[in-house]
């Protein structure tokens, strides 16, 4: 429906356009790639982003050669920010209790008990979240006027999210690391072992549905050299959390 949309809107107003020169921006056999850097978030705290991709143009010669079909991908990283949430929830496990032994005339530490610990406890956490998307992208292009390569993206893929965690004003949450007198070690932390009460768990890495929804604008300075901008949802990953994305991208592309 997009794709028809784009299409009808671009035969209506192409009567209208200045003739081209040459050949188009982004014809078939053309492969361009691209750095970017990117702001905004549609959710989270903050969100700096970075983009690389690559797309291949597949089809060319629509609407009095002006449009073209590109397929290509992009991996995209997003600062998601930071949030905060109230925990509680319950442990119980064991720990071991280390002691010296004698081995062959040397000494050794192995497991001479083992400790309980159980309980319920309640905690505030800072998390920090960053996103990576990998995607596989189509693109309609259309040129209005020479050197001027414009676009709508399409992408689609997974995510992965990158969190760390800092407790505080934990209350019934206790860890210790001790040496007794008759030389018995142990060390725990029931943070380590917590259920929390709503089914979470605190993974450092976890992986999503990625998308990616954009229009953008290409100017070649020169035949290989380009500026781009583009705006909407670039590299989403949809969290728990939200949809965690650059809204607003600049970057340049070099057309091989």
């Amino acid at each position: 429906m997009i794709f028809a949309t784009l299409c009808a809107s671009m035969s209506g107003v192409q009567a209208g356009l200045p003739n081209l020169n040459g050949r188009p921006v982004f014809a078939k056999g053309d492969i361009v790639a691209n750095v970017g850097l990117g702001v905004g978030t549609l959710s989270g705290s903050s969100t700096f982003g970075q983009q690389i991709g690559m797309e291949w143009c597949v089809v060319d010669g629509w609407l009095d050669k002006r449009a073209s079909l590109g397929i290509g991908f992009s991996i995209d990283n997003s600062a998601f920010g930071k949030y905060t949430e109230f925990k509680y929830g319950t442990f119980n496990y064991q720990y071991p209790i280390y002691g010296p032994s004698i081995n062959s005339n040397r000494e050794i530490w192995e497991i001479k008990n083992y400790g309980t610990r159980n309980g319920i406890g309640s905690t505030w956490c800072d998390v920090t979240q960053d996103n990576l998307a990998f995607l596989v992208t189509g693109s309609f292009h259309f040129q209005f006027i020479d050197r001027l390569d414009t676009y709508g993206s399409l992408g689609l893929g997974f995510g992965l999210n990158f969190r760390s965690f800092r407790y505080y004003g934990e209350n019934g949450f206790e860890s210790e690391s001790n040496l007794t007198s008759n030389f018995r070690r142990w060390s725990y932390n029931d943070l380590d072992h917590v259920v929390w009460s709503d089914g979470s768990q605190d993974a450092k890495t976890g992986a999503c549905f990625a998308m990616s929804a954009l229009i953008g604008a290409r100017y070649y300075f020169t035949e290989h050299f380009a500026a781009n901008v583009e705006v909407g949802m670039i590299g989403g990953c949809l969290t728990s959390r939200g949809m965690g994305s650059t809204i607003l991208g600049f970057g340049v592309s070099y057309k091989f």
